[in-house]
């Protein structure tokens, strides 16, 4: 069966529209810019095959975030990603999207982010796709992962649901604040490592190791510590419903409709939110 490479085409606009963008300071002491749309497109090409070919894919599957930025967190927490430093936008940009759809399919769905589609489609066929991704978010999702700059040569990386679960609930704990959630007060990753590690182990089977635990054992732990410091567990729910990227059982379409599940306070019990669209 075809493996499919089921790549972050977000980061490959934005990548190949800043290479190929030149800035000059013009008369009036302005900066002014100069985008090569046709370079753009050949960058795109390259890194796309490069990062299917690399993952041990056959085929590519370009996943781009909507047109319109809808995006269902926002709806939810609408401080979500407005601290992110602005930076110069490359105004071809819009055009090196839209080359990703048009030479590569580019395939998106209103109000999902591009990581929440990578990770539905995965989980939906795990043995015959990889995420294709240089964001350590992804590792929230259970399966195999390649990372252009950090596994070429090595090819593709599994992570357990264990590992999973357990990277999830470090970042509702150290919060991502460029995304508008900052955590537990006063936890870094070393008091959040000490948190969880009482309750996930390493061991050993035959040449390899894997990650076993009680993820729902861990969240009351992660839950107790939210009550520590003072804050609402609400705090801890929104945090892990930013921080949680979907897979195939948090989403649904039903008669066009679409609906996802937003986590609770119980580890692993969701209550379903509609998306405002349909088609």
């Amino acid at each position: 069966m075809t493996k499919k490479a089921l790549i972050d085409a977000d980061i490959i606009a934005y990548t190949a529209a800043h290479a190929t963008c030149t800035w000059v300071t013009n008369d009036d002491g302005e900066d002014e810019a100069w985008p090569d749309v046709g370079a753009a497109g050949e960058f795109v090409d390259e890194i796309v095959k490069a990062w299917t070919r690399h993952s041990g894919a056959d085929e590519p599957v370009c996943v781009l975030s909507p047109d319109d930025r809808t995006n269902y967190r926002l709806l939810l927490w609408p401080a979500y990603k407005t601290h992110r430093k602005s930076t110069r936008k490359p105004p071809h940009l819009g055009e090196v999207i839209q080359y990703i759809r048009d030479r590569w399919d580019g395939y998106h769905v209103p109000y999902l982010e591009g990581d929440d589609v990578l990770g539905i489609l995965h989980t939906r066929n795990p043995d015959n796709t990889v995420i294709v991704s240089t964001d350590k978010d992804m590792h929230t999702v259970s399966g195999w992962h390649y990372n252009p700059n950090k596994d070429e040569g090595s090819g593709p990386r599994y992570v357990c649901p264990m590992m999973a679960d357990r990277w999830l609930q470090t970042q509702v704990l150290t919060g991502d604040t460029t995304d508008g959630y900052k955590g537990a007060k006063g936890i870094g990753p070393k008091k959040a490592e000490t948190v969880l590690n009482s309750h996930y182990v390493l061991e050993r089977q035959g040449d390899q190791f894997v990650l076993k635990g009680d993820p729902a054992a861990a969240w009351e732990d992660v839950m107790n510590t939210f009550r520590v410091t003072g804050q609402p567990l609400d705090e801890a729910v929104q945090n892990l419903a930013m921080a949680r990227i979907l897979h195939t059982d948090l989403f649904r379409k039903t008669n066009g409709e679409r609906f996802i599940q937003l986590p609770t306070q119980t580890w692993g019990v969701n209550e379903e939110f509609k998306l405002p669209c349909t088609s």
